[in-house]
């Protein structure tokens, strides 16, 4: 493929400096907000191998019968194909780069990643946006979290609203702001505020009624493990909870609380103590919160809701009896 370099003549002041092929088969023209813009020289070829709607735009019939206009479109700069006036160059010169050159020529900033994931949609192009699916992944604890959310929310990737929401707990609820807001939607920030709050809360009851202990039957010193048991609950285990800076899980706290020996309690009647509160299952409703928000969001994500209210409406059109006729004559 060569590049239009001696095209950028006096009447080519408008094609793209890189992306005007001298060898492309359809022009294509952006027109953001509606005014003309940079001409494109693409490969139809390409494109369409690529692009599920470009496949369709070059497959549209062209015979005798069309309109001349139609039929020569995007043959000419004249006559190019206009790009929807959403597009900007931006973008759409971000996807040509993830088109046209090799992986190792690709930015692997976010910035990037975003424009070949929000056009690969768009013009369904499937390696497009698994490409920077898989690269917005390599990048760990890296990947925003409230980019992610928004990003699936945005382009149906529905396997990051799990991830994306668990590492959203894991900020302060003072840190919350508006930006975030939007980012999220009202739906997902609203389940993320209330799941915060819900678990704050059970957190609190937890560290306030302390578990009776629950002597193990082979313990000599009963009385004395109960009361330092009571003493370790109610003066470690909140500063432990309730840390400014560091956030410990309900289960992690039990496991620590198994594993560590505590001066002056047995370690019969410690682990029995825990393995109690362990059957009580309080330990683990702070994740079950957690679960009820993200199975609710991808509800939300996959249109489960509306699905149901239609599929609820059709079931009760088809079973309605049918309408006593009347004896009015038809209009």
């Amino acid at each position: 493929m060569s590049e239009s370099g001696d095209s950028q003549s006096s009447e080519g002041d408008n094609h793209h400096p890189q992306y005007y092929f001298s060898d492309g088969s359809a022009i294509f023209q952006l027109c953001p907000d509606g005014q003309p813009g940079l001409l494109y020289k693409l490969h139809a070829s390409v494109l369409g191998f690529r692009s599920a709607i470009f496949k369709t735009v070059f497959s549209l019939p062209r015979g005798p019968n069309v309109h001349p206009d139609i039929r020569s479109e995007g043959a000419s700069d004249s006559n190019p194909i206009k790009l929807p006036w959403t597009l900007n160059q931006h973008d759409f010169d971000h996807l040509l780069c993830y088109i046209y050159w090799g992986p190792t020529m690709h930015p692997k900033t976010d910035d990037f990643l975003i424009s070949v994931l929000k056009l690969s949609t768009f013009f369904q192009i499937q390696d497009g946006i698994a490409h920077a699916v898989q690269e917005f992944e390599l990048k760990g604890r890296g990947f925003d979290p409230a980019l992610q959310f928004e990003l699936a929310r945005r382009y149906r990737i529905d396997h990051w609203i799990e991830p994306a929401f668990h590492r959203l707990m894991e900020i302060p609820l003072t840190d919350l702001d508006m930006p975030l807001m939007d980012q999220m939607g009202h739906p997902g920030f609203f389940w993320l505020v209330k799941t915060k709050a819900e678990v704050e809360k059970h957190r609190k009851q937890f560290t306030f009624d302390t578990p009776t202990i629950v002597n193990d039957p082979g313990c000599d010193t009963p009385a004395v493990c109960g009361l330092v048991w009571s003493r370790e609950w109610n003066t470690d285990v909140p500063k432990i909870v309730h840390h400014p800076d560091v956030q410990t899980s309900l289960v992690d706290l039990l496991n620590s609380l198994r594993d560590t020996e505590i001066t002056g309690l047995c370690d019969a009647c410690r682990k029995r103590t825990v393995s109690w509160i362990w059957g009580t299952g309080y330990a683990t409703v702070e994740g079950d919160l957690v679960d009820k928000a993200v199975a609710t969001l991808m509800a939300l994500q996959t249109d489960e809701p509306i699905r149901a209210a239609l599929s609820k409406n059709a079931i009760r059109f088809t079973s309605a009896p049918p309408s006593p006729s009347s004896s009015t004559p038809p209009i």
